[in-house]
């Protein structure tokens, strides 16, 4: 756990923004700097809550757009982007940007300064390409080579600004001496998640009696938003990942027909699926392989996928939910 510190983390109002911020801040020696620019947050009753902590403290800053007048922090987490397959073929050039030129700014920042490490959230669509094109395997390790498999499908546009922010980052450190860590993160799911993901999506359709699948026989691994945030710390921590790519998941490999099944058997909506085919560019199987974190890092998930959909499946369910 890391203690008697100060930690900026961006994007803190999203999803798992705010669970690292909650987790961080429940260490009391620490200061907690949230920064986020609501452009797809919201100040909720929980964030209100979090914010109220003595050690929690709020910036409302759009990276993009303004002039960084920051704190100086001994870590920096930064999680700011536009995330949500909905928006990678609806706003592709505001996903890109949203992305690279935040990092860039950040990095250029913090670089010289004192922080112990900044960390850039990824994502395994990186390589998704790699493994539709045969250039990885299954379960797929970090040294995976980064792909983008065809430039016209707008599917690509996260995966494409998120390789960018990870060069960038690689760069600052070598140039730079910046002390860095990439992680990856495989399929975090949880409450507070907003509604443009495989879970609340097929949710919300269950609540309209609605039982299209798309993509049965796609497989992820999944991994809960409270494994993933302690997970996330205990990387930006160890000194082992340092200047290192690290993979933040699960190894347990499933299909979404199984998620599907798992879902209504917790939430007590029965019928029968209607499949349709997966969104192009979508990719067929995705597991990393999560040695490094396990044996490294020294990280193991502990909550299982049907423990933590019991945990998620009630926030979106009940009147709490908002889509």
């Amino acid at each position: 756990m890391i203690k008697n510190s100060a930690i900026l983390v961006t994007g803190a109002a999203g999803f798992i923004g705010f669970h690292l911020s909650q987790f961080l801040a429940s260490e009391a020696s620490n200061t907690v700097w949230m920064l986020d620019n609501f452009a797809r947050s919201r100040r909720d009753e929980d964030l209100e809550t979090l914010l109220k902590l003595p050690n929690v403290k709020f910036l409302q800053v759009d990276l993009s757009n303004e002039e960084l007048d920051l704190p100086q922090v001994d870590y920096v987490f930064h999680l700011a982007s536009i995330n949500g397959t909905e928006n990678f073929y609806t706003r592709p050039f505001d996903v890109i940007e949203a992305a690279v030129l935040p990092t860039l700014r950040l990095l250029r920042f913090y670089s010289g300064s004192n922080v112990k490490r900044f960390l850039l959230t990824s994502t395994s669509e990186v390589y998704a390409g790699a493994i539709e094109t045969g250039l990885s395997e299954i379960p797929t390790p970090e040294t995976t080579p980064l792909v983008i498999q065809d430039s016209k499908n707008m599917r690509w546009s996260y995966a494409a600004g998120k390789i960018a922010s990870e060069m960038a980052t690689m760069a600052a450190a070598n140039q730079y001496g910046l002390p860095a860590t990439i992680i990856r993160f495989h399929n975090v799911y949880g409450p507070r998640m907003g509604s443009q993901h495989v879970i609340p999506e097929f949710l919300e359709r269950l609540k309209k009696e609605d039982f299209t699948l798309f993509g049965a026989d796609n497989t992820r691994s999944f991994i809960y938003v409270r494994d993933a945030i302690v997970a996330t710390a205990a990387a930006a921590a160890a000194d082992e990942s340092e200047n290192e790519i690290v993979h933040i998941g699960t190894s347990v490999e499933v299909t979404i027909r199984e998620l599907a099944q798992q879902i209504m058997a917790i939430s007590g909506i029965r019928g029968n699926l209607k499949i349709h085919s997966a969104p192009k560019g979508s990719v067929s199987r995705r597991c990393p392989d999560t040695r490094f974190l396990r044996e490294v890092v020294g990280f193991t998930p502990e909550i299982s996928l049907y423990e933590g959909l019991s945990l998620t499946i009630p926030y979106y369910i009940k009147a709490h939910y908002k889509s």
